[in-house]
């Protein structure tokens, strides 16, 4: 079998040449035989069980108890809702861990984190400053939302600074 020369430039460190887009088809069908459903989150107690310290430190965290911060008018708005409990899954409560690293039907496989380029292609991220702003904007709060300062309070990984 002949192999047919590309010109597209590669990645440094690309080893196989699969496009993103042909790798996640490759794992869409993987995780299809094991019945993984893209349509729900699994919640940040999915995540727990590679994730424990992690876990923890957002159980006792702000995000965790968002939606305790609601009054009952608050927890019928679909607008509050939109942010103190972003996934509309019975029993997924304040903003989970997905809400903010995206849904991880796809990338919490462990060997799919054991890669972090897989995993960034499955849909993992990393949060930035834009995407915590979707939230936290002006309006309810009393204080300008600043990114670093929040980080430093949900730091929820041994090794961040």
């Amino acid at each position: 079998m002949r192999r047919v020369a590309s010109n597209r430039p590669r990645t440094p460190g690309t080893t196989l040449p699969l496009t993103g887009l042909a790798l996640l088809a490759l794992i869409v069908a993987l995780l299809g035989q094991s019945g993984a459903r893209a349509d729900e989150p699994m919640g940040a107690e999915g995540c727990a069980t590679c994730h424990d310290t992690a876990f923890s430190t957002w159980k006792k965290g702000p995000h965790a108890r968002a939606a305790d911060r609601l009054t009952l008018a608050q927890k019928a708005d679909p607008r509050c809702q939109t942010c103190h409990t972003p996934h509309d899954v019975e029993g997924l409560t304040g903003v989970q861990c997905e809400s903010c690293h995206g849904e991880g039907t796809y990338y919490a496989r462990s060997y799919v984190m054991r890669d972090p380029e897989l995993a960034r292609l499955t849909g993992l991220r990393q949060p930035k400053a834009e995407d915590c702003q979707r939230c936290h904007v002006d309006g309810p709060s009393l204080r300008a939302f600043d990114f670093e300062e929040a980080r430093q309070r949900i730091r929820h990984w041994p090794e961040e600074q």
